[in-house]
């Protein structure tokens, strides 16, 4: 009888521990899921804070890199326009007093004078003459005080050539100094070649002029090489100033 009612008792109690056990093993990994779930979702939010943070500050530095960038090409692109007009303000002036140069060498060289004969016309028709010219008063007087007016007329408007071309040499070399900074090299040295060009020509023409004799023939060499020098620094100006479109040059 009493190990019937052990039994029984037993029995229940049992069941009763198993449900408990079991619910309590149920509860337990639960609570461990729901603990860990907990702690995997603290950690995925911290590591997502912690890249919105760095990424925040990559894309800060790397904004900055490029308003740096854009500032650089600005301050290149402002630069670089700058650059070309002032390469064709002092390209265009320097071509011009290349010109006014050229052409008075060319004059001196030559000397083509036309005047009418002066032994043929009285003392105030010359001196009317005279007053058409530039000579001043001393030149003037000089005419009219030589033997031979068309000699002495001829020899003024040579050394009043001479004396044009060289200041037009001195003006276009310091021009050429303080503006060439602004050309390629390679056409400033094309620029101040030409110009020693003229100037060996005009130095020829002055020391003949004072009655020296040369065995150099610089005069001889500017109409030789002149015209050519001048037409290849004009081809050279304007295509760097025009930028002329050449079908060859662009399938080359």
């Amino acid at each position: 009888m009493i190990q019937y009612l052990l039994h029984s008792v037993a029995i229940p109690v049992g069941s009763t521990l198993l449900v408990v056990g079991g619910a309590y093993k149920l509860f337990g990994e639960r609570l461990t899921e729901r603990l860990f779930g907990h702690l995997l979702d603290e950690r995925l939010q911290k590591e997502k804070e912690r890249h919105a943070v760095a990424l925040a500050n990559l894309k800060h530095e790397q904004d900055a890199q490029i308003e740096d960038l854009r500032a650089k090409i600005a301050h290149l692109s402002d630069r670089g326009k700058h650059s070309n007009e002032r390469e064709y303000a002092a390209l265009s002036a320097i071509w011009e007093k290349f010109v006014d140069l050229y052409y008075a060498t060319d004059q001196c060289v030559v000397s083509v004078i036309q005047y009418p004969d002066l032994t043929r016309m009285s003392e105030a028709e010359i001196g009317e003459f005279l007053d058409t010219t530039e000579f001043d008063k001393a030149q003037k007087a000089a005419v009219l005080n030589s033997k031979d007016k068309n000699a002495s007329f001829s020899h003024i408007v040579r050394r009043i050539l001479i004396s044009k071309a060289q200041s037009i040499y001195y003006e276009m070399k310091l021009f050429l100094h303080k503006q060439g900074i602004f050309i390629p090299k390679s056409i400033k040295e094309e620029f101040d070649a030409a110009a020693e060009l003229c100037s060996a020509a005009i130095a020829h023409r002055y020391v003949e002029e004072r009655g020296a004799r040369l065995d150099r023939h610089d005069d001889l060499e500017f109409r030789s090489r002149g015209p050519k020098t001048l037409e290849t620094i004009k081809d050279h100006v304007r295509d760097r100033l025009l930028r002329e479109y050449d079908p060859q040059a662009r399938k080359a």
